[in-house]
């Protein structure tokens, strides 16, 4: 499978998708459900931290590689992708978190880790 995202818009959107689930409870009426509120919350905020830290051009320190990034993307896709389920919150609240966990994991799986050149 050919890897069509690069390492710069991975970056972008990382920042997009920390906002997006930062503001996913208000965005959505969940806020009063503190389990999924909170699985957004936290999600959100790890996302962001893990995107300041990581090797890339949205990185600020730079200490995590972008392989253990896109590993990490991938984790953090499927847990968002089962909370409501695993966490019992399924019955008033999942689509939100469902499309979130598999866009995080499609695009982890679709950035590309090389360096794009152009041919001449």
């Amino acid at each position: 499978m050919e890897k069509i995202i690069s390492k710069n818009t991975h970056a972008v959107l990382d920042y997009l998708m920390a906002i997006a689930l930062l503001s996913a409870p208000w965005m959505y009426n969940f806020q009063e459900d503190g389990i999924a509120k909170g699985v957004a919350l936290c999600c959100g905020a790890l996302i962001a931290l893990l995107s300041l830290c990581t090797k890339y051009a949205g990185g600020v320190i730079k200490l995590v590689p972008l392989r253990w990034h896109l590993v990490t993307d991938v984790f953090a896709g499927v847990f968002i992708g089962i909370s409501p389920w695993l966490l019992g919150f399924s019955e008033v609240h999942y689509a939100t978190h469902l499309t979130t966990g598999i866009f995080i994991i499609a695009v982890s799986l679709s950035t590309s880790e090389e360096r794009r050149t152009t041919e001449t």
